[in-house]
């Protein structure tokens, strides 16, 4: 069982004073820093690029039929390579050394900037010792490239020593999932001519718009590949390859389950077999999904779609949930924070449901979510990183450096967000939460800024304003996982990563859960 226990994250992993977010403390210095790009959703380009999200949702979604042909000619390459029957048909990489065992997980890594590149050193110090790395959700932004690869995967993390395996997100889905199978699972182009969905309120419509505005895979640039193997050719090969796109990592004490949840959140029919097989059993195991269950004050089954690609024959989360097939925890990206619902069952056992997705790209705000009203779990058990708060706070400081920079009597002055005491008690007030403490007084502008960050009518979604407001400078508020199986328990660990160069390689600890394991 797990041990839920919840404790107050340190003061060290939070913002506490206008000292962190002092002009005079840049971001870590990555050897790299001079020559990256800044990264946008602001730019048309970028949103150009990952156009095939919104088109995916209005006029159908392709992705089912693309992995289908990915599948089969991963199938085909394994059979040729003589692999072992369970790497063809389950896509399990077998791992009976691993006994004992321990791994880096990031989420929703690649945009290729400082937010990224300046969390490396405490990454590393997070994934010291570990066997291998795992990566949940968008490798590369904004649409999986094969050739940003370079610059957004295999430089950042060129020094650490061990395979690292991957989940794709929806971004990586964006250009038919070309790079991404490329890269993790060495794949040839599969050959298949793009093929728009089958079905849809007009089909025509959706074909021709499919035809015209879909975004295809790029061409492989002549040197990315000898580029990718002097940067990491040698630690990818320290493991068995990555069979697939979706694949589970078979230990002695715990099996690991990697599900693609494509573009749309969901799974196909064929995916769907798979996973009720391979989740089958009494061992203990993991699910790391791209796209989360639990998120905030929701709940996303994430449906298994039927045979015909229409409606739905179970979700992602009645098979999680099942006592039968032993699921610990749940690990997910795709929203940039850090989440965990401890959420108590009907059965009596309590999972584990955790977002992981501060691993480089833009943070999510986290002070606009509802309090935790769920079944099985409210506030008391939730975890989140950044505090509302802190997320306010966050929020409200970088607001105040645009607005200094747009007006020539702010130039030269220091940012003046809301403090961190009355943004924890504009936030508790305005969830309906126990106020930290009442002494605090906020202040009119205060108040003023927290209705222009959190108006009482959202006009936009919350995720488009942290888009808007993404920032290039330290604290970055991003966090990693690390998880370890030992002494019979999986124990995992977050830690918050600032990417200040004072904060260079030390990783604060903030959260954390148990679980005892029993061989399978």
């Amino acid at each position: 069982m797990v041990d839920a226990t919840r404790e107050p994250i340190p003061e060290s992993a939070r913002l506490v004073s206008d000292a962190d977010w002092a002009d005079d403390d840049p971001a870590v210095h990555t050897g790299h820093g001079d020559g990256l790009k800044a990264f946008s959703w602001l730019n048309p380009t970028i949103l150009w690029h990952s156009r095939n999200n919104v088109l995916a949702s209005i006029s159908g979604d392709p992705t089912e039929r693309a992995r289908a042909a990915w599948v089969e000619a991963q199938r085909d390459r394994l059979k040729l390579a003589a692999r072992p029957a369970a790497e063809i048909e389950d896509f399990m990489l077998e791992r009976p050394e691993l006994d004992e065992f321990s791994v880096l997980v990031m989420g929703d890594t690649g945009e290729g900037d400082v937010g990224q590149y300046a969390l490396v050193p405490s990454l590393l110090k997070v994934g010291e010792g570990t066997d291998f790395g795992l990566i949940a959700s968008d490798v590369v932004y904004p649409a999986g490239d094969v050739n940003q690869y370079i610059a957004k995967f295999f430089v950042p993390y060129a020094a650490y020593p061990r395979p690292i395996y991957a989940v794709p997100g929806n971004h990586d889905w964006l250009d038919g999932l070309a790079g991404f199978m490329r890269h993790f699972c060495g794949a040839p182009p599969t050959g298949e001519k793009f093929a728009p969905p089958r079905h849809g309120r007009r089909p025509r419509l959706a074909s021709l718009v499919h035809r015209v505005f879909w975004r295809r895979a790029g061409e492989l640039a002549p040197d990315t590949l000898s580029e990718a193997a002097a940067l990491r050719g040698e630690a990818q090969s320290a493991g068995p390859a990555q069979p697939n796109m979706y694949f589970c990592i078979d230990t002695p004490r715990l099996r690991i389950i990697c599900v693609d949840t494509g573009i749309l959140g969901r799974l196909d029919y064929d995916q769907g077999q798979w996973l009720r097989r391979v989740a089958a059993g009494p061992k203990p195991k993991v699910l790391v999904s791209g796209s989360p269950i639990y998120s905030g004050n929701g709940v996303s089954p994430r449906r298994i779609l039927g045979a015909d690609g229409r409606g739905a024959v179970g979700s992602l989360l009645g098979v999680v949930r099942d006592p039968a097939n032993n699921f610990v925890a749940a690990i997910a990206g795709d929203v940039h924070h850090y989440e965990r619902h401890a959420v108590k069952l009907e059965d009596g056992r309590t999972m584990n449901f955790v977002i992981s997705g501060g691993g480089g790209a833009f943070m999510t705000s986290t002070h606009q979510i509802d309090p935790i009203d769920l079944p099985g779990v409210d506030e008391s058990g939730w975890v989140v990183y950044p505090t509302r708060g802190d997320s306010l706070r966050a929020f409200s400081v970088i607001l105040s450096r645009r607005w200094r920079g747009m007006v020539p009597w702010g130039k030269g002055r220091a940012p003046r967000g809301i403090p961190a005491d009355q943004a924890e008690r504009i936030m508790a007030e305005r969830h309906g939460l126990p106020v930290p403490d009442p002494a605090v007084k906020v202040s009119l502008r205060s108040r003023l800024l927290g209705e222009l960050l959190f108006p009482r009518v959202q006009p936009v979604e919350s995720s488009k304003v942290s888009e808007l407001l993404d920032w290039d400078d330290p604290p970055f508020l991003k966090h990693a996982l690390r998880l370890e199986v030992a002494d019979g328990r999986l124990r995992m660990r977050a830690f918050a990563i600032s990417g200040r160069q004072s904060d260079a390689g030390r990783p604060v600890e903030f959260d954390g859960f148990d679980v005892e394991l029993e061989r399978g």
